[in-house]
């Protein structure tokens, strides 16, 4: 996918959507509803769509989502996400998010107790986002649009970090200086990942990536290709330097309407967002 005319052209950043089917039809929906207010969440379809509204009014060239579409893995789920999604008027290139790969069980305890459980050895692969959503079916990808190449990374899930690595360096090296945007789900770091860690999720570890640092070697050898690196998965934002490489963190679109990033990317190679 590729367009070189040197013409200017806008893309918004969307992350952190959780779309999700309120009253799947394999779940008590009075233990689902209590897992959501745990989640703090329980509108994320409605404010997605008063989101798209707020989007497509900017006539953006193409959207990105960083990770976590819908809220846990389910026939039901990608169905609606599907769905929704087309209200975007523009042309969707997903990221896929911890949330993504992961599947759900509730169940009610002896006691009556509700318990949620996460099983996130074994996703559930005949539910998967595959082709349809993500490019050729790959969740490693990338597009160019007027000079300006645009690489999507997983970052979310277990992979051979070795043969990505490898996949990374060459798109990096096609890359032109100053002009390669890097979108993945998890923040690689930044103090601000340090900071949200501690302060919104109480130092929770499990939020790191655990290969992040192969990954921030290889991006900083190619610092002066790299315009930005984009993420998600900690659901606020921050936007730092970090040993010269730009880390923003996308806001979680179903905070409110307004929680999404427009980059306008201009013909003389300079871009900046608002």
């Amino acid at each position: 996918m590729s367009t070189e005319t040197g013409e200017s052209f806008t893309f918004a950043v969307l992350s952190d959507t959780h779309i999700f089917d309120k009253a799947p039809a394999d779940l008590d929906i009075d233990a689902y509803k209590q897992y959501q207010t745990s989640r703090m969440y329980w509108d994320t379809n409605e404010r997605f769509l008063a989101a798209a509204e707020r989007v497509n009014e900017l006539h953006p060239d193409f959207v990105i989502i960083t990770g976590d579409m819908i809220d846990h893995i389910s026939p039901e789920n990608i169905l609606l996400y599907n769905q929704l999604s087309r209200v975007l008027s523009a042309p969707i290139f997903p990221v896929i998010g911890n949330h993504d790969n992961t599947s759900m069980t509730i169940y009610k305890k002896p006691d009556g107790e509700i318990d949620v459980q996460w099983n996130l050895a074994e996703p559930n692969e005949r539910a998967k986002f595959r082709s349809g959503i993500f490019p050729d079916g790959k969740f490693n990808y990338s597009f160019s649009r007027n000079g300006f190449k645009f690489i999507i990374v997983n970052n979310a899930e277990d992979v051979s970090i070795l043969e990505q690595l490898s996949w990374l360096e060459s798109e990096l090296r096609s890359g032109s200086d100053g002009k390669t945007f890097i979108f993945n789900h998890v923040p690689l770091k930044t103090p601000a990942t340090t900071e949200t860690i501690r302060r919104v999720w109480a130092g929770n570890e499990s939020l790191v990536m655990g290969n992040s640092e192969p990954q921030f070697e290889l991006l900083h050898a190619y610092n002066s290709k790299i315009a930005c690196i984009f993420s998600g998965h900690l659901h606020t934002f921050s936007d730092d330097m970090v040993e010269g490489l730009r880390q923003v963190v996308c806001p979680m679109t179903v905070q409110s309407p307004d929680s999404f990033l427009l980059c306008i990317c201009n013909a003389g190679g300079g871009w900046d967002y608002t």
